[in-house]
């Protein structure tokens, strides 16, 4: 099983192989995505949301160009 897919006995493999049971790993994608719309509201309270748009969007060029390497 390749990182990242479920396997049939309802575990989730991480990257270095270790598998964690699929309620574990949704429960830590929900507190990920909690702690990024936290962020994300605390850069548009401080920089404004045109300024947070544009660090965002640059980010994801960066991340897309990182992953075609």
């Amino acid at each position: 099983m390749a990182h990242g897919e479920q396997s049939t006995n309802n575990t989730f493999q991480l990257r270095d192989a270790r598998e964690v049971p699929v309620e574990a790993a949704d429960k830590a994608i929900i507190e990920a995505t909690s702690i990024y719309h936290l962020a994300i509201e605390d850069l548009i309270s401080r920089i404004g949301k045109e300024t947070t748009a544009e660090l965002l969007g640059t980010e994801a060029i960066s991340a897309v160009r990182h992953a075609k390497r």
